[in-house]
């Protein structure tokens, strides 16, 4: 077997995976839901993982798992995850809502992942994927919202408009300097 340069792709060729871009895409499938954590308190999360219909490699954002309701907030994480996961339900098996909300109990987190995986992999359904542009241009995608495909798609509620819907992160430096300011004590008030 002979090793040689000659063999390596031009740059002009992409040989890596195709991500998912902002936008509506058709006939998206959830490949996987795996149970996450997060790196500095390990509250424990699941990220659903997709493919479009070109093959291109999408995920949800965080889906926590959190049943607690944190000090100043009216809901727990729970209550939102769960919203999501009826609305993909009710996408891919073309139900309606009492009928979705009854598919899914579980005890634990990791049941939850199981059943959602269960439920939801390989069941095509339409997605809007909202994006998020870091300070050096790049573009990631997420899962925001789905619907069936039933729906014809000039009838689909899914709509997208890349002004809204792809947030730009601020640069770390200005960040930085807004969390260094002083208190705003009221005494600069012009009133």
């Amino acid at each position: 077997m002979d090793f040689n340069l000659n063999d390596a792709p031009d740059k002009s060729q992409n040989v890596g995976p195709q991500y998912q871009k902002p936008g509506i895409s058709e006939n998206t499938v959830v490949t996987e839901a795996v149970l996450l954590s997060t790196s500095a308190n390990q509250v424990p999360y699941m990220e659903l993982r997709t493919t479009g219909p070109n093959g291109e490699l999408g995920k949800s954002n965080k889906m926590f798992l959190s049943t607690d309701v944190k000090p100043g907030k009216k809901m727990s994480a729970w209550a939102v995850t769960s919203r999501n996961i009826v609305d993909l339900i009710v996408a891919t098996h073309n139900v309606d809502e009492p009928t979705a909300k009854n598919m899914l109990t579980a005890s634990t987190k990791e049941e939850v992942v199981t059943k959602v995986s269960t439920i939801l992999v390989g069941r095509p359904f339409r997605a809007k994927f909202k994006g998020k542009e870091t300070v050096d241009g790049k573009i990631y995608a997420s899962l925001d919202s789905a619907e069936s495909m039933k729906v014809p798609s000039g009838e689909s509620k899914l709509k997208f408009d890349a002004y809204r819907d792809i947030t730009k992160e601020a640069p770390f430096t200005a960040a930085k300097e807004v969390m260094n300011q002083p208190a705003n004590t009221g005494s600069d008030l012009p009133f």
